[in-house]
């Protein structure tokens, strides 16, 4: 172990002092204003997620959606597998910060309240961790103190360093939860197929368009 100064605390030899900066690109979100928001059933329209769809490290997707149209997203605003969407503004301290990761490619963009993180390669998981620390949460609620609107910029990203492991300690991580995550994703994957059977079932049940019996006859 050796003392590091910056971080006032004993790290392992041979671990660099790094940021969030070092080992992803930010990207800000979808800038739109009340007057572009479409509907959900006009053609050539994204869904774009907000603060409001991320919930304890996952997103979520409820009633209080906003749809643009597709030309107000640039391509890099789509959204990749193992990118991550951390809230950077929000009236309440204690949204600012919060961030999940995906698992799988997207067909959705965020919102410029939002920020996307793209890791560098084989960082993906090591991000992912990081942004959910306590250490992380901390230096985030100290930034975003002090103002009517808490805000997050780029430069934050560079003053949150940690101590990054090797090559060989991050690859042999990656191997260790690698398959974690694969399953993470299909599980993610299966539980949105379903929230969308339900949507399309849901209304069919309240007007008597169809029974409960003739959608377990289809099993």
């Amino acid at each position: 172990m050796i003392w590091n100064e910056t971080l006032q605390r004993e790290i392992p030899f041979g671990w660099d002092l790094k940021s969030v900066n070092d080992i992803a690109t930010s990207y800000r979100g979808v800038g739109y204003t009340a007057k572009d928001e479409k509907s959900s059933k006009d053609e050539n329209v994204v869904l774009i997620l907000r603060g409001n769809n991320i919930s304890n490290g996952h997103i979520v997707y409820d009633g209080n959606t906003v749809y643009v149209d597709k030309s107000f997203v640039t391509t890099e605003q789509e959204i990749r597998k193992f990118d991550v969407i951390i809230t950077m503004s929000s009236g309440s301290k204690e949204h600012v910060g919060k961030s999940a990761m995906f698992l799988f490619d997207s067909p959705h963009s965020y919102g410029a309240f939002c920020n996307k993180l793209t890791p560098k390669k084989n960082y993906q998981f090591f991000l992912a961790n990081y942004l959910h620390s306590e250490y992380f949460i901390k230096c985030i609620r100290q930034f975003a103190s002090g103002t009517g609107i808490n805000n997050l910029t780029n430069e934050h990203f560079n003053k949150t360093v940690f101590a990054l492991p090797p090559n060989k300690v991050i690859t042999d991580f990656n191997m260790m939860v690698t398959n974690i995550y694969q399953q993470l994703g299909n599980l993610e994957q299966e539980s949105m197929k379903l929230i969308a059977l339900r949507d399309n079932l849901l209304p069919l049940l309240m007007n008597g368009q169809v029974t409960l019996n003739s959608c377990l006859s289809h099993d």
